[in-house]
C-alpha cells in the first residue's frame, strides 16, 4: 500500500499583543508624544520606559514603541546612529537637494525595511511585530514633523496618532475633544485625560505615563514623568462624576419627545366592548 504524501502546514505564528498606549499631538506650537509604561510577562508586570529621546545640536527626536520590545529597542539603537548619519552631512542638518521630511522618512525607511527582513518578515513563529511613533524637533529652523510606522513605512502626521491596546479608546476621546489650536498646557491636560480613562479600562494598559513636550524651537524637550502625569490627572474631575452632575441637572426632555406617549394614548382604538359586542348571539 502506497505512503500518502506528508500534507506541509504552515507553522502558526504566536500572537504577541501590543501591551500598551502610545500616541502623539501636534499643538499649536509644538509636539507632544506619551505612553504608557506597562510590560507584561506571563503573569508578572513591570513598568519600563516605552519612550525614547535622539538629541543633536541640530533637533531632537523623541518617539514611542508598541510592540516586541526586543525588536523595538532594537530598531531604536540603529535609528539613533542613522538619525546622526544622515543629519551630519550637512551643516544646520538640512540637505540641499532633500527636505527635511525626506531625508528623515529615507532613514526611518532604511532602518526598519532591514530590521523587517531580518528579525520579523521570516519569523513564522513568533510575532515581533512593533510599531513607532516618532516626531523630531528642528531647532533652527523650527520645523516639526510627526510619523507613525505600520510595518517599515513611515506614515505622515499632521494632527495626531494613538497606536497599541488602547488605540480604540484613545482614539474615541482625540476624535471628540482635540483640535490643532489647543496651547501646551491644554494639550497636556487633554493627553493626561485621555491616558488616565485608557489606563483605567484597558487590560495591558498602565504602570504610570510619560509625557515629552517639545515645542518650536525650543531646546531640549520637556519630559513629565509619571508621578508629574499623575499630578495633572488628579485634578481632572472624574468622567463618571462629572457625567452625573450633568444627569441630575437636566429637569427636562424636548417637548417632541415627552409628547410621543401621549400622542400614542390618543390614537390608541378603544378597548372596551360596546353594547352590541356584549349581546349575545342571535338577540
Amino acid at each position: 500500500m502506497p505512503l500518502k504524501p506528508r500534507i506541509q502546514t504552515k507553522p502558526k505564528r504566536r500572537k504577541k499583543k501590543q501591551m500598551t498606549i502610545a500616541a502623539g499631538f501636534f499643538f499649536k506650537d509644538g509636539l507632544l508624544v506619551c505612553a504608557d509604561r506597562e510590560e507584561a510577562s506571563g503573569a508578572s508586570k513591570k513598568s519600563v520606559s516605552k519612550i525614547f529621546n535622539i538629541n543633536s545640536e541640530q533637533w531632537t527626536i523623541v518617539g514611542a514603541n508598541a510592540g516586541s520590545g526586543p525588536v523595538a529597542d532594537l530598531a531604536i539603537k540603529r535609528l539613533k546612529w542613522e538619525f546622526i548619519k544622515t543629519f551630519a552631512r550637512s551643516l544646520g542638518g538640512l540637505g540641499a537637494l532633500e527636505s527635511p521630511e525626506e531625508r528623515l522618512e529615507n532613514a526611518i525607511v532604511s532602518v526598519l525595511t532591514r530590521i523587517h527582513e531580518d528579525h520579523i518578515w521570516k519569523n513564522t513563529k513568533t510575532d515581533h511585530s512593533m510599531r513607532l511613533i516618532i516626531a523630531i524637533n528642528f531647532f533652527k529652523t523650527r520645523q516639526q514633523y510627526l510619523y507613525l510606522t505600520e510595518d517599515n513605512i513611515p506614515q505622515p502626521i499632521s494632527t495626531y496618532c494613538c497606536m497599541g491596546y488602547g488605540e480604540d479608546l484613545c482614539t474615541y476621546f482625540a476624535e471628540r475633544l482635540y483640535h490643532r489650536e489647543l496651547n501646551k498646557d491644554e494639550m497636556a491636560l487633554l493627553a493626561s485625560f485621555i491616558f488616565r480613562e485608557v489606563n483605567a479600562s484597558v487590560q495591558y494598559c498602565g504602570k504610570g505615563t510619560d509625557m515629552v513636550i517639545m515645542s518650536q524651537g525650543v531646546r531640549p524637550a520637556i519630559h513629565i514623568r509619571p508621578y508629574g502625569v499623575e499630578a495633572i490627572q488628579n485634578a481632572i474631575p472624574e468622567f463618571s462624576a462629572t457625567m452625573s452632575k450633568f444627569w441630575d441637572h437636566t429637569k427636562s426632555l424636548p417637548e417632541w419627545l415627552t409628547q410621543i406617549g401621549k400622542v400614542s394614548e390618543a390614537e390608541q382604538p378603544e378597548t372596551t366592548p360596546s353594547a352590541s359586542q356584549k349581546a349575545e348571539p342571535g338577540q
